[in-house]
């Protein structure tokens, strides 16, 4: 047999229900909808997905520092919660992208609209971080540094044992608490 005709260790084949695609989503029945919603929770929960059971989901929330954080942005606020939520699930890559993601926003807008930088265009988190040291403490610049490599270690796949991305999830949301509650309190303080 030459290696053309294998068949795939692994195959993923997901129907979508015919309901979805004949009839209106409003006209279809509670149970239908319930029904359709569940086979894709079955099929669509990604593989590396670690916490399964709410006694698993505990201890993961329990390795985390306690959260204070002043009043923020819709975009920050929702998208801290997102990573919480991510993380208590054990969506690891989600979880690291979406801190990823929070932390350019805070260099690329948040931070610079805080301290009157119009126009500020610096491409690459990294050349960004640099550029607004004078507005970050160290703790802060540190912080941005540390995510911003683990999250390039994650998504770059330099870290692809699972294990190890798990502990990474752990240890950059850590690290976002901790970020975040020092910008809030630091931004909060200069609004009162």
């Amino acid at each position: 047999m030459n290696s053309e005709n294998k068949i795939p260790k692994a195959l993923m084949l997901i129907e979508i229900p015919s309901t979805l695609r004949k009839y209106s989503i409003d006209e279809l029945k509670e149970e239908s909808i319930e029904s359709s919603l569940k086979t894709w929770e079955l099929h669509a929960t990604p593989l590396y997905r670690m916490a399964i059971n709410d006694k698993e989901r505990l201890t993961l929330i329990s390795k985390l520092r306690d959260i204070a954080i002043f009043d923020q942005p819709d975009y920050m606020y929702r998208e801290f919660k997102n990573v919480l939520n991510l993380y208590s699930k054990g969506y690891w890559l989600a979880t690291v992208s979406t801190t990823g993601a929070i932390c350019e926003y805070l260099t690329k807008k948040y931070i610079p609209k805080k301290n009157d930088l119009q126009n500020f265009k610096v491409f690459g988190q990294k050349n960004r971080i640099n550029e607004l040291t004078e507005y970050l403490d160290e703790d802060e610049r540190e912080l941005l540094i540390k995510i911003n490599e683990m999250r390039n270690d994650c998504l770059h796949l330099d870290v692809i044992d699972i294990e190890d991305l798990k502990e990474r999830a752990i240890e950059i949301t850590n690290y976002l608490i901790k970020l975040m509650k020092k910008i809030s309190i630091k931004y909060f303080k200069r609004q009162t």
